[in-house]
């Protein structure tokens, strides 16, 4: 109880000091009760792609969200959007396939924010590998409205390691990356580095994971597989 007042605390003061409508907005609505089940919540799966892996240094091309709700992955509201960017593609172009011309015609990342942010009220987030993730989002965040971004998330790469950490089963090298991780649990390949084909793989293998890890019938609380950083 007192953590959740504090988090409230904390979120009504950053509301106060954010200028930003669509952050103060965010911070103003009331986010996902972690005593609930998981099913009770909804939760949005994303991905970016990025012009390399320093968040201080590089930036955000693309972003793709699904929304899972009811335990479902709800299609008819998946985004992709491409971000226009100051620096150039070079080798990254290769990995993500988006190019300079494509994100010339692409939106502002304030645009792209706003409507992430808008998509974020009452929801967790879930990523596959959420640190690098979520350094990106701060980092545009902070450049933007001089906030990070205040929402609960869920790592499947986290709940992963942990299931083999506790198996105390070794890991190695790549045994961690999505198209393993999904393999384990029975599901097909898809095209990497496509941020929405990512956000839905990455939804895909969260269902996967809390099937295995619930049992007769008893549905997993959102605080177990909530990340914590």
């Amino acid at each position: 109880m007192f953590k959740q007042l504090r988090r409230k605390w904390l979120r009504e003061r950053m509301s106060r000091q954010c200028t930003w409508e669509p952050m103060r907005q965010l911070l103003l609505s009331t986010p996902p009760d972690t005593s609930l089940s998981w099913r009770e919540t909804e939760l949005l799966a994303l991905d970016l792609e990025t012009t390399g892996l320093d968040a201080k240094q590089h930036s955000i091309v693309s972003m793709g969200w699904v929304i899972i709700r009811d335990g479902k992955i709800q299609m008819d509201q998946a985004r992709h959007l491409i971000i226009q960017s100051g620096l150039p593609m070079n080798q990254s172009a290769t990995i993500h396939g988006i190019f300079d011309s494509e994100i010339a015609q692409g939106i502002p990342i304030e645009t792209a924010l706003e409507e992430l942010l808008g998509s974020c009220h009452g929801r967790a987030l879930v990523f596959h590998h959420a640190p690098l993730d979520l350094a990106f989002l701060n980092e545009a965040c902070k450049d933007v409205c001089g906030q990070k971004l205040l929402v609960p998330s869920i790592d499947t790469m986290a709940l992963e390691k942990a299931r083999l950490d506790r198996r105390d089963q070794p890991i190695k090298p790549g045994m961690l990356r999505l198209g393993a991780v999904r393999e384990r649990y029975g599901l097909g390949q898809v095209r990497a580095h496509n941020a929405l084909t990512d956000a839905l793989a990455t939804a895909e293998l969260l269902l996967a994971i809390i099937a295995h890890s619930e049992s007769g019938g008893t549905s997993l609380p959102l605080k177990r597989v909530l990340a914590r950083h």
